[in-house]
């Protein structure tokens, strides 16, 4: 009776730490130069978001807090939840 506690003590013991390792790895990624979120080209003047696929010109502008940085959040904001919506339907 003992041993076949310890083995479902063990199985769950191990699933937890899978499920764990996989949330890790979700939110951290693989760290990869493909994982970019925003570029920040000065020669060019322009600052390129990623993840929504969005350019905007203007470095020293969007650095200084323009309505080019609060137009850029607010996408980001309904983006993220876009994202959350779509992963709770699934």
């Amino acid at each position: 009776m003992k041993l076949l506690q310890a083995l479902i003590y063990e199985q769950q013991r191990k699933t937890a730490v899978e499920e764990r390792d996989e949330k890790r790895r979700q939110q951290i990624g693989s760290g990869e130069r493909s994982e970019r979120i925003r570029t920040y080209n000065f020669p060019q003047d322009r600052v390129t978001e990623h993840r929504l696929g969005v350019t905007v010109w203007g470095v020293a502008g969007f650095m200084s807090g323009t309505d080019s940085l609060d137009n850029l959040l607010e996408q980001l904001s309904a983006h993220d939840l876009q994202e959350n919506l779509t992963r709770l339907m699934e």
